[in-house]
């Protein structure tokens, strides 16, 4: 089976991005993407984003789906303004509506507000592996659940130690979540540091953990437009708005390609491109 494909980042999260039209019917999604994605044996992504007209699907690096991704949606969004040329663009992504449209500075992407799920301001350092005091805390639902957890400083150590026995409790199992870390050095945007359930890993940016953060910014407080650094150094930008939020950053096309998935092949196995 030989395809076309393209390869964005959004913010640092690096996404495949292939047009349905270009795979043949009934193709497994998850099954190629847990094909695709494996770095080092495949195209190496994050994760794959399957392109209907205006509508699109996307599943983690590890073939398990997921109902949304904010820079996902911002690359999606581009994509189609670009496909189009069209100044404003609609679709939707899983069950997620959006809407895009280009900036100076990137793309932006409209999408409905986070929602709480419950949140506990506390004190202290979970499961003693952050190594820095924990001073608020809240589960957020932003097309995916996230934990986020706000600290007094940067964690002093990888999140998996504490991340991966989340996957495992109640009330994160058996869909697992995403853990977000956030603090706010002095006169710079705020900071994240997440690891991404579908990854198993931490990624160099993640769109809903920014929304998700965001609004436990705007409930402390904060107001505007709130701006936050990811560890690939990008900075994504939040709007909280009536209608919907507004997410911003770069969306960027890295390279088109033609790769080759043979018959019978899993994520282990080489893929010639």
């Amino acid at each position: 089976m030989t395809f076309r494909f393209e390869k964005w980042s959004g913010a640092g999260n690096d996404l495949l991005l292939i047009a349905a039209a270009e795979l043949p019917p009934g193709v497994d999604g998850a099954a190629l993407a847990a094909a695709l994605c494996p770095r080092g044996f495949g195209l190496g992504a994050d994760g794959l984003l399957l392109v209907a007209g205006v509508h699109a699907e996307y599943w983690n690096a590890d073939g398990s789906p997921a109902a949304f991704c904010g820079n996902g949606a911002r690359c999606v969004g581009r994509y189609l303004l670009e496909r189009d040329r069209q100044e404003r663009v609609a679709f939707t992504l899983g069950e997620v509506p959006a809407w895009a449209w280009a900036e100076p500075d990137g793309t932006a992407v409209e999408v409905p507000a986070p929602r709480l799920v419950d949140r506990h301001p506390r004190t202290g350092d979970p499961a003693g592996v952050l190594g820095r005091p924990v001073l608020d805390e809240a589960r957020v639902e932003a097309g995916v659940p996230l934990l986020v957890l706000l600290l007094d400083g940067e964690p002093g150590g990888p999140l998996a130690a504490l991340a991966e026995p989340l996957q495992r409790r109640a009330p994160f199992a058996p869909g697992g979540t995403n853990l977000t870390c956030l603090w706010q050095p002095a006169e710079e945007p705020a900071r994240l540091r997440t690891w991404e359930r579908g990854v198993r890993a931490e990624t160099l940016a993640c769109g809903s953990a920014a929304l998700a953060a965001a609004w436990l910014l705007y409930e402390r407080g904060a107001g505007g437009r709130v701006a936050l650094r990811s560890p690939g150094g990008s900075v994504l930008e939040v709007e909280r708005r009536n209608d919907g939020w507004v997410l911003r950053g770069p969306a960027v096309r890295l390279c088109r390609g033609v790769a080759q998935l043979p018959a019978g092949r899993s994520g282990g196995d080489h893929l010639p491109g």
